[in-house]
């Protein structure tokens, strides 16, 4: 009797450390999985909840942006790779401040283009605004010469229906927002170039 009445709590202790230990673990990989995405406040928030890290996503409503750079290609051209990679680099850290600070999620960076989500990985009901302010702000961030060149961000932003999760393969998958509003948010960039325009919005954005 005196044997059992000691090891009931020592059981219960170890097991509410075990839970506590794996509990540990979840938030751990989910803030590391998601840390190069979103700003430290919002990965904490990941953290804190049930999300699923495993392969494959759920349709949720949310706001895309596209960004590109005018006429890099042509510029970069008469560059070193390593002058490329430093004004790159500059101004990535200057521009995408503003989608963190707005709490939107870095999807990828493609050459010198960015993709950014606002409702995803978690809902938010001011995302339309919040990714309008962040092109804003990435809009006079980027009036600043870098390494003596300045340089124009044309922007594309559309909001609606996405597939968002993690998306790719068993061997190598990555956090993705894909679906019509995503490539209409793409397509809103490219048409800055006939107007003339740094920032595009879709109708859906507005309303």
């Amino acid at each position: 009797l005196i044997l059992a009445a000691v090891q009931t709590p020592l059981a219960l202790v170890w097991s509410v450390g075990w839970q506590y230990t794996l509990e540990s673990r979840r938030r751990k990989k989910l803030h590391q999985a998601f840390a190069g995405y979103l700003s430290p406040h919002l990965a904490d928030r990941i953290a804190d909840e049930e999300f699923n890290l495993s392969l494959g996503g759920k349709v949720v409503e949310a706001t895309v942006m596209f960004t590109d750079l005018e006429g890099f290609t042509a510029l970069s051209e008469n560059l070193s790779p390593d002058e490329v990679s430093r004004i790159l680099t500059t101004y990535f850290n200057q521009t995408t401040c503003g989608i963190l600070e707005q709490e939107g999620t870095i999807i990828k960076y493609m050459g010198d283009a960015v993709m950014a989500v606002w409702g995803a990985p978690l809902a938010d009901p001011k995302q339309a605004e919040r990714a309008v302010l962040a092109a804003w702000k990435m809009i006079h961030s980027g009036r600043t010469e870098i390494a003596g060149y300045l340089l124009r961000t044309r922007i594309g932003i559309n909001s609606g229906p996405v597939l968002a999760g993690n998306l790719g393969s068993d061997f190598r998958f990555d956090y993705a927002a894909i679906g019509n509003t995503t490539n209409t948010a793409s397509r809103l960039e490219s048409l800055n170039k006939q107007f003339g325009t740094n920032i595009l919005i879709s109708e859906a954005t507005l309303r």
